[in-house]
């Protein structure tokens, strides 16, 4: 089973499961390792084929697919990429007083809002932009993401955040999820304030601490391979400077969306065209069933009334023996007429020669 099913690139459990869907009996636990050692077991047969079931199993191999390059046929994809390249690029506020976005501005406006952790976190992402840093990174967060979604809008981006799914910038027809996070560190609890009741009562051994760190992510690309999906913090440069650079990002990771999408659509596409195809074959096969049944009764009777025929033609002559010439108006004769209708109403040809 494994050897034939990996022809047609299906696990052998795949295979197994057609063959018991067909009721197609396959080899017993131990069947080659007996014939390996000349031993023969005796086949089982196929079973009979059930009115309107199939008589033949076709299985579609289905050819790997390889992934095509995210920009491969997306010109629109490379033209964007030249042309943010020549924008200026995102400008971070030094103040949240400096603030422009209006969903940065409501954000700061709604900040006790957000969950904080008893570790000093905020996070939320229901109704705001998607954020989880501590309270001593929260301005310079939202300083980031005002830039961003300025700079995004500018650009023709539209920045959008959708309750319990997160927030978006659709760039080129697709939505990228993005998220705003501050690297954390664990540390131990005994380094911890130990009048903390949450600590005492669940046993903590270890909690994460912000290490003011920032980094900006986009969530959603599943697809991105060696495609850059995180812009970071870091020794020699700050996340500020990064901006420009996560905007590029944004539009390979909305060309790896797209050709997702059209690979799943098409994948789909692909399952329709063949379920309809299987969907005509089984009509076919169980039409041509129905043919042989009504082939079969419409025989059945032409044969029943040709018994008929013969049984009266039988008795007719047993009739002529015993009394002679036979009267349309005798007992009989009535008798003949009608028994001959009834043979002719089963005979399925009798109307055929008018």
């Amino acid at each position: 089973m494994s050897r034939l099913a990996k022809e047609y690139h299906l696990s052998d459990v795949g295979l197994a499961k057609i063959c018991t869907r067909h009721q197609i009996p396959r080899p017993g636990l131990g069947y080659w390792a007996r014939l390996a050692h000349g031993k023969k077991d005796q086949q089982v047969p196929l079973p009979a084929i059930p009115p309107g079931e199939l008589d033949t199993v076709e299985i579609v191999l289905q050819e790997k697919s390889e992934k095509k390059p995210a920009f491969e046929g997306f010109e629109d994809t490379r033209a964007e990429l030249a042309r943010i390249a020549t924008l200026a690029p995102p400008v971070v506020v030094d103040s949240v007083k400096k603030l422009k976005h209006p969903l940065v501005l409501r954000m700061n406006e709604v900040k006790q809002s957000y969950h904080h952790g008893f570790e000093g976190w905020i996070s939320h992402w229901r109704l705001h932009p998607d954020v989880n840093v501590t309270t001593s990174a929260w301005d310079r967060a939202l300083r980031i993401l005002d830039a961003q979604f300025r700079c995004a809008e500018e650009r023709g981006y539209k920045v959008h955040v959708e309750d319990g799914k997160g927030t978006f910038i659709k760039v080129l027809g697709e939505d990228v999820q993005i998220a705003v996070r501050e690297k954390r560190k664990r540390v131990e609890a005994s380094s911890m304030p130990q009048d903390r009741e949450s600590v005492r009562l669940n046993h903590q051994e270890y909690e994460f601490i912000g290490t003011g760190a920032l980094w900006l992510s986009i969530k959603n690309d599943y697809d991105a391979g060696r495609g850059r999906l995180n812009w970071f913090d870091s020794d020699d440069s700050r996340l500020d400077g990064k901006l420009a650079d996560f905007m590029s990002g944004l539009v390979e990771s909305a060309a790896r969306l797209r050709r997702r999408r059209l690979d799943i659509q098409e994948r789909e596409r692909r399952r329709s065209e063949e379920a309809r195809l299987s969907e005509e074959r089984r009509k076919e096969v169980e039409n041509g069933a129905k043919l042989v049944q009504g082939l079969i009764k419409e025989a059945e009777k032409w044969n029943t009334s040709q018994s008929i025929r013969a049984f009266i033609e039988a008795r007719k002559k047993a009739e002529v023996v015993r009394n002679g010439d036979i009267s349309p108006s005798s007992e009989f004769g009535k008798w003949f007429e009608w028994a001959m209708r009834e043979a002719d109403k089963m005979d399925p040809l009798a109307g055929d020669s008018g």
